[in-house]
């Protein structure tokens, strides 16, 4: 490949797989030549990864004959245009490569021949070969090396078409608790907690500000740079032989990101030194023994959820016990059937607690799910359960009952009256809100502050927006029937946005009004009430 390109063709390293692979998403390429020995993966997993990406590329592969018989079906349907075997000269070379640019060439040239890059007519330079005008007119090869991916491109490649132009929107207010999960998340970071199943890793927490923020740019690539640095780290620790290590961090990226393709080539890589480690004896041997204390740890933690010990006691439940096996095998799938069964038992506990009103006892349960699997499913609608739960007791244990006093009865008029009037109570009074109260106008609802409120319930104001001095209010329309009940509350407007509805529309189900007398008889009526929340008061 070296003596080709001093004959003229133009080549370009690329340091490995990956960065080939953005290559050939980035530019056309025509040819890429594989040293099988140099891939560090199979060669056959490498070349269905590549076909099966960029099927329009030529793939030319460089071996020996235990290369050639693991491709044998893909060279027969041209997935392998051609098999070069090692040593290779550079005719030979020349010519697989000038076939298979030739072939690409006449099918993108049209009637009438491709000019090459430079002006019409142009000779190539001394030395060069037949070849750099049909490479004017197609891409270039890739060739894998030892020294890594060396590719050859056009001479002159036309200019990348400029980005379109799209105009700047104006940046959104980013809400207090995106903003503190961007903190947590950049800390975790900076620390190295890259991926994880607590919740407390980079990844877990920009992906859970992406969840409530979904065109946040700073945890889009916060959420990209955990990936790919977790990614890197297990590669690196493939390559110095802690396959364990390499194992749990790839599967702790798996519950996140299972579609990774970069994680697809790491996995077939730990299969691989898998299968090395278990043909020799030794590491056989180790590996069984590992095998029997994983299985133990799983029976321990079998033994827990059977016993219904799955929170307590503290030093030996169900999740501590989840832990231990975690730690000899994160990445065995022994383990992994121990997590669910873990979590499925902890959510279940956590809904019989909700089934008989003790919410603080289902959020234990739920959160020690969380500490085990942050990404299993169901857990964020136990908590919206759990959420709700806790706002109706607090409304229930806060609500605060008013009941007016009737004003005292006025003196008897000195002039004689033919009955004596009686006393004034707190139906007739005209402030009550009741007979008194103003008619609606047709158009809308009327203003809660002309009716007379009976029982009033102090909100539950939001643990999240009072840890973060959030402030705001919640705009209602609501119906108070005949007999003074509250029903059909709707959030009209609210700010900041969902943060107190559920809070607001809890409270304002358990107020109770006078009724609204009109023509002697009670009527519902609409009505609209802004409740306002400022941390300072808590509500």
């Amino acid at each position: 490949m070296q003596e080709l390109a001093a004959g003229g063709i133009p080549v370009e390293i690329v340091e490995d797989l990956r960065g080939l692979a953005d290559h050939l998403m980035q530019d056309d390429t025509a040819v890429a030549l594989l040293d099988a020995q140099a891939l560090g993966v199979p060669a056959d997993a490498a070349v269905d990864a590549i076909k099966n990406q960029f099927p329009e590329v030529r793939l030319l592969v460089a071996g020996h004959a235990a290369e050639q018989n693991m491709l044998a079906s893909r060279i027969a349907s041209q997935k392998v245009f051609r098999f070069v075997h090692k040593p290779a000269s550079t005719q030979r070379l020349r010519l697989f490569v000038d076939a298979a640019t030739s072939q690409l060439a006449e099918r993108q040239a049209g009637p009438a021949p491709l000019p090459s890059a430079g002006a019409s007519g142009a000779t190539p330079p001394q030395g060069s070969s037949s070849m750099l005008p049909i490479l004017a007119g197609v891409a270039g090869v890739v060739v894998l090396a030892v020294g890594g991916w060396l590719m050859m491109r056009k001479e002159e490649a036309p200019a990348a078409p400029a980005p379109p132009v799209v105009a700047e929107s104006a940046p959104q207010e980013t809400s207090p608790e995106v903003t503190a999960l961007l903190q947590r998340a950049a800390e975790a970071l900076a620390a190295g907690r890259l991926v994880g199943a607590d919740g407390s890793s980079a990844a877990e927490l920009y992906r859970e500000a992406l969840r409530l923020d979904a065109g946040n740019a700073s945890a889009k690539e916060g959420f990209d740079s955990a990936i790919d640095r977790a990614l890197t780290g297990a590669e690196r620790s493939l390559l110095n032989g802690r396959l364990e290590e390499a194992r749990v961090t790839a599967e702790m990226v798996r519950l996140i990101v299972p579609d990774n393709s970069r994680l697809a080539f790491l996995y077939t890589q730990i299969e691989r030194e898998l299968a090395r480690i278990s043909a020799d004896a030794s590491q056989r041997q180790a590996l069984e023994a590992r095998q029997a204390q994983i299985r133990a740890a799983v029976a321990a933690v079998e033994d827990r959820i059977a016993q219904g010990a799955l929170i307590d006691p503290p030093t030996d439940n169900a999740v501590t016990r989840f832990r231990e096996a975690q730690n000899i095998g994160g990445g065995d799938p022994m383990v992994r059937t121990a997590r669910d069964a873990v979590v499925a038992a902890l959510l279940t506990a956590a809904d019989r607690e909700l089934s008989a009103d003790r919410p603080t006892a289902a959020r234990r349960f739920v959160e020690a799910a969380g500490t085990v699997n942050s990404s299993a499913p169901g857990l964020d609608f136990a908590r919206r359960r759990i959420d709700e739960a806790l706002i109706q007791q607090a409304a229930l244990s806060t609500a605060v009952v008013s009941i007016p006093v009737p004003p005292p009865a006025a003196p008897p008029a000195a002039a004689p009256a033919t009955a004596p009037a009686p006393a004034a109570s707190a139906g007739d009074a005209p402030a009550s809100g009741s007979a008194a109260a103003p008619k609606p106008a047709e158009s809308g609802p009327v203003s809660a502050s002309t009716l007379r409120v009976v029982r009033r319930v102090a909100p539950e104001y939001p643990q999240f927006a009072l840890d973060s001095g959030v402030s705001g209010w919640v705009e209602m329309e609501f119906s108070v029937a005949k007999d003074g009940s509250v029903r059909d509350v709707k959030v009209i407007e609210s700010e900041p946005g969902r943060t107190f509805d559920a809070a607001a529309v809890a409270a304002m189900r358990r107020y109770r009004y006078e009724p609204v007398i009109r023509d002697g008889e009670p009527v519902e009526v609409r009505a609209r009430l802004r409740m306002r929340f400022t941390p300072q008061e808590g509500r």
